[in-house]
């Protein structure tokens, strides 16, 4: 089975002849299955652990059962899946017919059981992230909400919700795949979400195929971020330090040495800056001018210019 495991019974190298008709035939068209106890009893047969004939997953049993591509049954119900799909599952169901549990409504589909799984537990409002399944699911899980109807993707697809949350969980190793799922679907809560995770990443390397999925807006809304990022990092540290009153331990020629470090040593972070630089990154890069301060309140000075400065640069906007 593809994608990932589903943890369901292995089967036997021979189906059975009785389901046989309905694994050989192609996408969409609908056949006649066993009854449900033949099938739940049936060792040679894959059912979802999630979507199974006894599954509590609504007030009825189930009266749909759906086969994936790889031959893994999952029973749901037909009125669930019609009141959220906008052209009745892709066609393949019917409206006008009413299934019962023990004589189903059957058809296979053309998906994955991994995809399926995640169409599935998305339309019942079920978290996936049990299965972990991988980007490529995700994204192709994605394109088959669409293809059955499921619309609009926002719903589905927004803050808060399972498919929201699995797919921005990915965004730590993928974030700019994750970024371009978002935009090419127009996931605008997705997107501001996932665009915190590629400060790291060099916008310049991004792959063309990417950049194509991503689309001119959501790029140039990208590439402002990031920008935008610098450009506040390059203005907090041109700040100049502000020097204490004079004291008589402490001539004007020492405070100005104070301030040139500071400002050598902020012109060394920017350097090394990047969109994703941190706060530690910053203390660490400006506080080694204390060091050489003999004098004990130029060194309260600079601690409470490096203390603004990293305060101010964690409250910058981070999405776009």
């Amino acid at each position: 089975m593809s994608g990932y495991d589903l943890h369901i019974q292995e089967t036997d190298s021979n189906v059975d002849g009785a389901i046989s008709p309905l694994l050989d035939a192609p996408a969409g068209v609908v056949n006649n299955l066993p009854t449900p106890p033949h099938i739940a009893n049936d060792p040679a047969i894959q059912i979802s652990p999630t979507f199974s004939l006894n599954s509590t997953l609504d007030s009825v049993s189930p009266d749909t059962i759906i086969a994936s591509l790889d031959h893994v049954f999952f029973a749901v119900h037909h009125h669930r899946l019609l009141a959220s799909s906008v052209n009745n599952f892709g066609g393949c169901l019917n409206p006008h017919t009413k299934p019962t549990h023990i004589a189903p409504f059957t058809f296979i589909v053309q998906e994955s059981s991994d995809v399926l799984n995640v169409v599935l537990h998305t339309t019942y409002h079920l978290s996936c992230d049990n299965y972990s399944p991988s980007f490529e699911c995700l994204y192709a899980s994605v394109q088959a909400l669409k293809k059955y109807g499921f619309l609009p993707l926002q719903r589905l697809i927004s803050r808060g919700t399972p498919l929201f949350t699995t797919i921005l969980n990915r965004a730590i190793q993928e974030p700019i795949k994750t970024y371009a799922l978002a935009a090419a679907n127009e996931l605008e809560d997705l997107a501001v979400s996932a665009s915190a995770y590629t400060l790291p990443v060099k916008l310049h390397l991004i792959p063309q195929e990417l950049v194509d999925k991503i689309g001119t807006r959501y790029l140039q809304r990208l590439y402002k971020l990031h920008g935008n990022r610098l450009d506040n990092l390059r203005e907090l540290l041109g700040k100049k330090l502000f020097p204490h009153v004079a004291k008589p331990y402490c001539s004007v020629e020492k405070r100005q040495v104070v301030s040139r470090a500071l400002q050598l040593a902020a012109t060394q972070v920017m350097y090394d800056a990047t969109p994703a630089t941190t706060r530690v990154g910053i203390e660490s890069g400006l506080l080694g001018v204390v060091s050489s301060v003999s004098c004990p309140d130029c060194e309260e000075s600079v601690n409470a210019h490096v203390k603004d400065v990293a305060t101010q640069w964690m409250i910058m906007d981070r999405t776009i």
